[in-house]
């Protein structure tokens, strides 16, 4: 785990608890012993997250399938969003969030997710056309598309994004 400090391994605690409380209120539907409705987390307790347009995804890359995360996937996954994460950790993260369908390659299809994600007229006040959209998938698999196969491979991805200034910076959570 890369966690901060002693005092953020607290306050991911503490974040933690809020959504799996040991006494008091239960979810309307009680996840297993000692593990936390994740959803509820990512859209009531985790500020952080609020407006994360990839919330859901993050969501069913850490938890069990289920909608439940236990202490250690919530850990597991704060200090994969740690400003003290290595690049390589952030990378594997970013490509298992754009991978939607998992197949090991970031194809069309997933470059589609991604951007409709990302550009939500009522969030951001901006549309693309059909025509935009077929140019920006194209052009990003041109730029990282290393072997012409028509997909993001996650080697291509590693070389493509260790050469984007400031992702490293822009892939974190602070608590």
């Amino acid at each position: 785990y890369f966690v901060d400090s002693k005092s953020s391994f607290h306050r991911n605690e503490q974040h933690f608890h809020i959504i799996c409380p040991k006494r008091g209120r239960q979810p309307l539907v009680s996840p297993p012993p000692g593990y936390a409705p994740a959803l509820q987390y990512f859209y009531n307790g985790g500020r952080v997250f609020q407006a994360n347009p990839f919330k859901e995804r993050i969501l069913e890359v850490f938890d069990n399938n289920d909608g439940n995360m236990n202490f250690e996937q919530f850990l597991d996954m704060m200090s994969q969003l740690s400003s003290k994460a290595p690049l390589e950790t952030k990378i594997d993260f970013a490509f298992k969030i754009y991978d939607f369908n998992e197949d090991g390659q970031i194809c069309e299809g997933d470059l589609q997710k991604l951007i409709k994600l990302l550009i939500q007229p009522a969030v951001t006040g901006t549309t693309l056309t059909e025509e935009e959209r077929k140019q920006v998938i194209k052009n990003v698999i041109s730029e990282f598309d290393m072997d012409d196969d028509g997909s993001i491979s996650y080697l291509d991805f590693k070389h493509g994004m260790s050469k984007l200034n400031g992702f490293e910076e822009s892939f974190k959570v602070t608590l």
